[in-house]
């Protein structure tokens, strides 16, 4: 009998261990998921943080004012498009920025387009503003024009030739930019 009462006994002693153990393993696992659940709400802090300072850093860039130079215009497109456009997720909003960033002759295309309730509103302005003022044909047709009625360089000018030289620069890489945008997908 004493034999029985010592196996009742480690029996006991050996669930009661198993229990302990059990009830430690559930505390660290519960331990476990805590430390995940702050690791998971450190990470969204740090995400909304992140969002905010990117939304900060887009509104303190600006684009220039275009205010209806089509020599500006391709200039005027790029800096549009890399700072408000790709960031700004809705075509009525784009189109507000559209207006804010245009001046001149230039804003009596985009005014018309403002009263449509449109989500095309936005593209149907570009794509006019594109027709009278990005052409390729206008654009080169200023700068031919400018080459033409460049003033005289007089030797010693290194000023003048320097001013020439990277007007040069300018035509040669808006050529450049008009021959790539024709093998990119229309946008």
């Amino acid at each position: 009998m004493s034999r029985r009462l010592e196996a009742g006994a480690r029996k006991a002693k050996l669930e009661v261990e198993k229990k302990f153990l059990d009830q430690e393993h559930e505390m660290r696992r519960l331990q476990l998921m805590k430390e995940i659940s702050i690791a998971e709400a450190e990470k969204n802090v740090m995400n909304t943080i992140l969002n905010k300072e990117s939304e900060t850093t887009t509104a303190v860039k600006e684009p220039a004012v275009f205010s209806g130079d089509s020599f500006k215009y391709p200039a005027f497109v790029t800096a549009f498009d890399s700072i408000i456009a790709n960031n700004v997720h809705t075509e009525k909003d784009r189109l507000s920025f559209l207006e804010k960033y245009i001046s001149g002759s230039a804003n009596e295309v985009i005014k018309g387009f403002l009263a449509m309730n449109s989500d095309t509103a936005c593209k149907e302005a570009r794509k006019l503003l594109d027709q009278r003022y990005g052409s390729p044909v206008i654009v080169a047709e200023n700068y031919k024009s400018n080459l033409r009625n460049w003033q005289h360089i007089n030797n010693g000018d290194s000023k003048g030739l320097r001013e020439f030289s990277d007007f040069l620069i300018r035509c040669y890489n808006t050529s450049l930019a008009d021959v790539l945008d024709k093998r990119a997908p229309m946008r």
